[in-house]
C-alpha cells in the first residue's frame, strides 16, 4: 500500500497543496479528479518522487516511495528518445527495466496499431502515438503501483477501450494504479474509488457523479453554461456537466441563447 500524506506544498509562497491523504493498496484503481490547476499532476509528481520539495511523505511498506522503487509514472507528457525509432525505444527501456516485453503488452501494441509504427523515428509520431508509446514504456517496467496521468489525450475511443481493458488487467494482477483524467466518464467506469481535489487540497475522497456529458463551446461563458447545467470540470473549450432528466430540455434553452454550441459533438458524446 502506498501512502500519500502531503502536508503542504509552496511554490514562491504560494500554497499549491495542502492536507492530499490518501491510500492506494494493490489490487485497486483510483482516480483523482479535479479541474486544470486543482493540483491533480502535482500531486503525481509529490508520488513519484519528481518533486520533493513539499511537507509530508509518500511511502511504501513505511519506506520512502524512491528506496524501493514502488512506482513506474506516466506523468503529463510521453517520455521517450526522440531520435530513437520505437522499437529502438522499447529495446532500450526493456534493458533498463530488466524486462522482456510481455505478451499482454505486445498484444496491446498490436490492438492499438502501434507495431506499425516501430520502425519509424519516435519524434515523427502522431501526438496519439506518441502517447501509446509512452504508455507501453511506462508499463514495461515491472512495479506494484502506476501512476497515470491523462493517459487518454489523443486516443480515440477503440484506443480508449483497448487501455482499459489492459489497466483491469492489471488491477487482477493484484497491481494498485492512481489514474487522472479530464474526462471524467473515463475515470467513472474504470476506478474503484474516486477523490476530487479542488483548489490543492482534497474536496472529496469518495466522489460520486451521475451520468456525464462533455460539450465543445468554443470560447465558453461560464455563467451562462451554468444557468442550466451543474458544471464537474472545463478544460479550455471543453466543459463536463452532468446528464439529468431536464438535460435535452435545457439543452434547448442554452441553444436559443448561445448559438455556438457544438450540438453535434454533444449528441455524439451521448449516443456513445
Amino acid at each position: 500500500m502506498i501512502q500519500v500524506d502531503i502536508k503542504e506544498r509552496k511554490i514562491k509562497n504560494k500554497v499549491i497543496l495542502k492536507d492530499i491523504n490518501f491510500k492506494v493498496s494493490k489490487g485497486e484503481i483510483i482516480g483523482l479528479v479535479g479541474e486544470n490547476g486543482a493540483g491533480k499532476s502535482s500531486t503525481m509528481k509529490a508520488i513519484t518522487g519528481l518533486t520533493k520539495n513539499f511537507k509530508g511523505s509518500i511511502t511504501y511498506n513505511n519506506k520512502p516511495v524512491e528506496q524501493n522503487l514502488a512506482v513506474s509514472s506516466f506523468i503529463e507528457y510521453p517520455k521517450f528518445i526522440d531520435n530513437l525509432t520505437g522499437k529502438e525505444n522499447i529495446d532500450y527501456f526493456s534493458t533498463l527495466a530488466n524486462r522482456k516485453i510481455s505478451s499482454n503488452l505486445k498484444d496491446l501494441m498490436s490492438a492499438w496499431g502501434l507495431d506499425k509504427h516501430l520502425n519509424n523515428k519516435a519524434k515523427n509520431y502522431s501526438l496519439g502515438t506518441k502517447q501509446k508509446l509512452g504508455l507501453i514504456i511506462t508499463l514495461l517496467f515491472n512495479r506494484p503501483f502506476y501512476v497515470i496521468d491523462e493517459p487518454t489525450n489523443g486516443m480515440d475511443d477503440d484506443s480508449r477501450r483497448h487501455l482499459f481493458d489492459y489497466l483491469k488487467f492489471l488491477k487482477s494482477q493484484n497491481i494498485g494504479i492512481l489514474i487522472s483524467s479530464h474526462n471524467l466518464n473515463d475515470v467513472n467506469e474504470i476506478c474503484d474509488r474516486i477523490i476530487k481535489i479542488s483548489n490543492g487540497t482534497i474536496e472529496d475522497s469518495n466522489y460520486n457523479f451521475k451520468k456525464l456529458i462533455t460539450m465543445n463551446i468554443p470560447n465558453s461563458d461560464k455563467k451562462v453554461i451554468s444557468k442550466y447545467f451543474n458544471i464537474v470540470s472545463s478544460d479550455n473549450d471543453m466543459v463536463t456537466v452532468e446528464y439529468d432528466n431536464d438535460f435535452i430540455k435545457n439543452l434547448s434553452l442554452i441553444n436559443s441563447e448561445y448559438k455556438e454550441i457544438d450540438l453535434i459533438s454533444i449528441n455524439n458524446y451521448y449516443n456513445n
